[in-house]
């Protein structure tokens, strides 16, 4: 009774809405983080390190966060800060550390620096653009090649329809809770929801994640380290391990040259920081990491590829070799949806953006000279569709 008073004190204090008694197990990724930043802030200390506490946040969650952080400034503990996201870098720091590659870069005070500055010295090179555009401009195709129609699965998200054409980025953003994920599970096969899916105009029943391979669909979750790669397994058999039974195997014995092969491949297309394809994957970074789970699915050539926050907890760097990636598959052909808690990078890599609140669609949009401000409107609900 004591232990739940007492967390149930922290929880208010910090602006924190989780019950004490609930098992961790059971929340979500953001509220994995919250009770995360909530047991360092349990002790008294002089010196509080927070690496990457925002990486799972939605926008309200995060202004918690910063607020913590104030609060802790003002009562003259020191706090370190670890991001990826320039604006909350520029906005909650007082001097600034850059490193690359393991070495430290160079420190400064936050008045005297640029957030393009602050890339430059992230990525050892000029960077016009952190986001790329496309090529050539995107004609849509008048037949979608998946189409979702009435999807229901209780308690996850109720009569979700979309259509989503070949070589088209259809965005998917909404708060923490909003059920975008669910709704990638199900479109992989994890679930069994009401409703209708259609490959080419032909309807699929995608009960598992092999009938959505069989169909075409690849998956990059949003947990990588314990729902994308084998943490102790090479590099090599993390990028093989989807496609080997299909595509480098006879009679269930891995061919050793379709590993090597798809391995290099891997290394040169991503550019991974590796000491090479033997290196376990759980000695790399986040944003190496990212780019082995990324390499994993495209060795199927998936028709639609389904990128649940694909650039959490990477460096700018390794957003950019992603984002570059993602332009090259869209104008090859390849549908993608992108699942993204970063309202830049939604607008920035979409072609549309559908907005989720409280386990709906509420509104679809073409995201050219889309604001931020509609966007947030919706996903907030101070706007209703």
């Amino acid at each position: 009774r004591a232990l739940t008073k007492q967390t149930q004190q922290l929880m208010d204090e910090l602006g924190i809405h989780i019950d004490p008694g609930a098992p961790v197990s059971r929340l979500s990724m953001a509220q994995r983080q919250l009770v995360e930043i909530a047991k360092a802030l349990s002790h008294d200390a002089e010196l509080v390190i927070m690496d990457e506490p925002t990486s799972s946040l939605s926008d309200r969650e995060a202004e918690i966060l910063f607020e913590i952080v104030m609060k802790l400034k003002a009562r003259g503990k020191a706090v370190v800060y670890i991001s990826h996201r320039m604006d909350e870098i520029m906005r909650i720091s007082d001097d600034i550390s850059v490193m690359r590659d393991g070495r430290y870069i160079s420190t400064s005070d936050k008045n005297d620096t640029t957030i393009g500055t602050l890339i430059n010295l992230m990525v050892g090179r000029e960077m016009s653009d952190v986001y790329p555009g496309r090529a050539q401009p995107y004609l849509r195709p008048a037949r979608p090649l998946l189409e979702v129609n009435a999807l229901n699965l209780a308690g996850k998200f109720l009569d979700i329809s979309f259509a989503l054409h070949a070589g088209e980025i259809l965005g998917f953003f909404g708060l923490i809770g909003a059920g975008r994920s669910d709704v990638m599970n199900a479109l992989f096969g994890v679930g069994r929801p009401e409703g209708e899916i259609l490959m080419n105009g032909k309807r699929v029943k995608l009960r598992s994640p092999q009938d959505a391979i069989a169909a075409g669909i690849a998956f990059v979750t949003e947990d990588r380290k314990h729902q994308g790669l084998v943490l102790m397994h090479s590099i090599a058999q993390n990028v093989t391990m989807a496609s080997f039974e299909l595509k480098g195997s006879r009679f269930g014995i891995l061919s050793n040259s379709f590993e090597r092969n798809e391995t290099r491949h891997a290394i040169e297309r991503m550019n991974i920081r590796a000491s090479g394809a033997d290196q376990a994957v759980g000695d790399l970074s986040g944003g190496n990491q990212q780019k082995v789970v990324l390499s994993k699915w495209l060795a199927l050539k998936p028709k639609v590829l389904i990128l649940d926050e694909p650039t959490r907890g990477v460096d700018v760097g390794a957003k950019f070799e992603i984002y570059r990636v993602m332009r090259e598959l869209a104008a090859a052909g390849t549908a993608i949806i992108l699942v993204s808690s970063e309202l830049p990078e939604a607008l920035a890599m979409s072609d549309r953006l559908a907005v989720m609140r409280e386990k709906r669609i509420v509104k679809q949009f073409d995201a050219a000279g889309l604001s931020p401000q509609a966007v947030m409107s919706y996903a907030t609900g101070a706007m209703q569709s």
